[in-house]
């Protein structure tokens, strides 16, 4: 019973973060026709620059790949923001959970 309560306030506290990490990212100031490198968008998800690339690869997150190096259009980065591709981060909640 122990660990089910502190398994459930692993998950809450993981969620707590993931959102202040998400208002804090939208608190930047994200130019919209600005062009991003994947070490700023992560910068600014604060996320890992694999994980941004993860995103990339996996079609949420869009991207053009420019001389093998990943360029980001500053709104693909807001419409990710919105809530319309925010997957990737409840899937990494998840496995941090998973992993405890």
């Amino acid at each position: 019973m122990f660990w089910v309560i502190v398994e459930r306030a692993g998950v809450l506290l993981m969620t707590a973060i993931a959102g202040k990490q998400l208002v804090d990212a939208l608190g930047q100031k994200i130019k919209p026709d600005r062009v991003y490198s994947t070490n700023d968008a992560a910068k600014l998800l604060q996320i890992e620059k694999a994980d941004v690339i993860e995103l990339i690869l996996t079609g949420k997150l869009k991207a053009q790949s420019i001389s093998g190096n990943y360029r980001i259009l500053g709104k693909n980065l807001m419409e990710m923001l919105s809530g319309k591709k925010h997957a990737f981060f409840e899937e990494k909640k998840e496995e941090l959970s998973s992993q405890e």
